[in-house]
């Protein structure tokens, strides 16, 4: 039975990678050509030396490091794995775990801090956790990222109603209608603008009725 060296040799360093990126939990899917190996003494070892000195035991102590990577290789890792992040705190959410999903979100965030949607559904988990002033400040980034994201002004424009800020609330939603002409969601803008409304003239309705009275008495 004639059985290829090589192909041995790179399944075993395949597995002993595997077992590598298993332990310190890296998801980058990397491959044995991307690490460096080499010994206790500093000395860089190709991947033949490494087996042997693996099989042999023929050094105190080997280590495994990975290769510097290429910027763009970098950037599409972090972004993939944002990516799953997102994924995952999407579930969470549909779950009702709520904690989890702004765990995921700013775990999202921290890998590629500038995608928008990423902030919009971090907005919407803080929305359900009633932290509204997060709320706010993450609808706002995601609108700072994209002016197109329709759902970031819907949130925004919630959590200023729940902060109270009405007119600042009318501002973002009348913006957000705009961009919705098209968007099936353009009913829940008008009809936020109309209870904001509302809100907004039952409050002058109270104040000139207290003024009122003060004047009376």
């Amino acid at each position: 039975l004639n059985i290829d060296s090589n192909f041995i040799q790179k399944a075993i360093l395949k597995q002993f990678v595997k077992e590598y990126n298993e332990k310190f939990n890296n998801t980058n899917n990397l491959k044995f050509e991307d690490f460096n190996f080499f010994n206790d003494k500093g000395q860089v070892l190709n991947s033949r030396d490494f087996l042997e000195c693996l099989l042999d035991n023929t050094t105190s102590q080997l280590f495994i490091d990975q290769k510097e990577l290429d910027f763009e290789k970098i950037v599409e890792i972090k972004k993939h794995q944002a990516q799953e992040k997102k994924v995952i705190g999407n579930k969470q959410l549909e779950n009702g775990n709520i904690q989890l999903a702004i765990k995921f979100y700013l775990e999202a965030i921290e890998l590629d801090p500038n995608c928008a949607t990423f902030h919009s559904n971090l907005s919407e988990a803080y929305l359900r956790f009633n932290k509204f002033e997060e709320a706010l400040k993450a609808a706002k980034m995601a609108i700072l990222l994209d002016q197109s994201l329709v759902k970031a002004y819907f949130r925004q424009g919630l959590a200023a109603k729940k902060l109270k800020q009405y007119s600042a609330a009318l501002e973002i939603l009348e913006a957000g209608k705009i961009i919705a002409e098209d968007n099936p969601t353009k009913h829940k803008f008008i009809k936020s603008i109309k209870e904001i409304e509302q809100l907004m003239d039952s409050n002058t309705n109270t104040n000139t009725n207290t003024n009122t009275n003060t004047n009376t008495n």
